[in-house]
Order: C-alpha cells, then structure tokens, then sequence
C-alpha cells in the first residue's frame, strides 16, 4: 500500500488514473494535519503537524481531548474553507492541498497549495459519494472504542473499507482482527 506523506496531491492523481480505488474512500494521504495528526513540542503545545507552526493549544492550560476536539483552529482544517485555487479546484475534497506549504508561501493555512500544479476546471472529479453506514455488532463497536479518539474516524473507515471489498455488510470482532492481520503484513 502506498502511503505518500505531505503529498496530498496524490490523491487527485489517483482519482483521474484510478478513480475506484480503495485509497480514495479514505483519508489516507489526504493532508492530516489536525485531522488524525498533530504536535506536542516539547513546551507542550499542540500544533496541527510538524510543518505548521501555528498553535492550536497548550498542555499546560488545557487536557489534549479538549484542544483536540475544540481548538478554532484545528476545527477549520477538519471543515476547511479553502481559498484561492484550493478553493476552486473540483478535486478539493480528495486532495486540500498540504495547509502547511499553504502557510509557509501566503501566511495563510487555508490559502492554496502553491506547489500543485494543477490548474482547477481542466477535468472532472469521480463521484465519490460515501456509502451507508455498516453495521457493527456491540462487541466490534467495543472494540473500537479502544481506540484512540483522534484516530477511531480513520480506523473505522479503513475496516469498512476492508468490510466492502471482503463482500461483508457487518462488522464483528473477527472481521476486525482479520482486517488488522491483513493491513499488518501490508
């Protein structure tokens, strides 16, 4: 499995080659930054990633569940307004953009990425409605309670994913171990 870091990009490129691909139904490579992704400096505080020196809270003021879930800014990466061709680009919900160089080259981390360079309305983007919820049994959604909140989104996305391609409509707890078995040795 690929996993391209601080390339966001990427994911535009595999919509127009490969639009059915199962990387696309997550937020795999997508820019993670505040998503299920951020700092601690070693003065404790929180920043969205190691590129993006804004500060989103600190340690010494607040609990990491309260910044992570109510932090301004973390909020408006999650939810992003993008402006300039971020904003215009048809492949914004798949890519964004990296916020970090955004930051870096215009001061603004919800500005455009300025190293793509793609020019937004040139193609169209694949429909990629979310499907339906899966059912998951009590002990499965038990199971994923265990782990961490910053990261259950991506976990239980991967496993429905895996859930789908495996023709499973429910999620049990030997559903979830053979998913983990099958990404561990990827």
């Amino acid at each position: 499995m690929v996993r391209p870091c601080c390339a966001p990009t990427f994911r535009r490129i595999l919509a127009q080659k490969k639009p059915n691909s199962i990387l696309l139904r997550s937020d795999v490579a997508n820019c993670l930054a505040g998503k299920s992704y951020c700092r601690i400096t070693p003065d404790g505080n929180v920043t969205p990633c190691p590129y993006l020196p804004l500060v989103a809270g600190s340690l010494r003021k607040s609990s990491f569940r309260e910044i992570w879930e109510s932090s301004p800014l973390l909020n408006s990466l999650r939810n992003p307004s993008l402006r300039g061709r971020c904003g215009l680009c048809e492949f914004k919900n798949l890519c964004g953009g990296c916020r970090a160089r955004a930051f870096a080259l215009s001061g603004d981390p919800l500005g455009e990425d300025s190293w793509c360079t793609y020019v937004p309305g040139t193609a169209k983007a694949p429909d990629l409605a979310r499907e339906a919820p899966m059912a998951w049994t009590p002990e499965a959604e038990s199971r994923l309670q265990r782990v961490p909140f910053f990261v259950r989104g991506m976990v239980r996305a991967a496993v429905e994913a895996f859930a789908r391609q495996e023709g499973s409509s429910t999620i049990t707890l030997e559903l979830m171990t053979e998913a983990r078995q099958r990404m561990m040795k990827g």
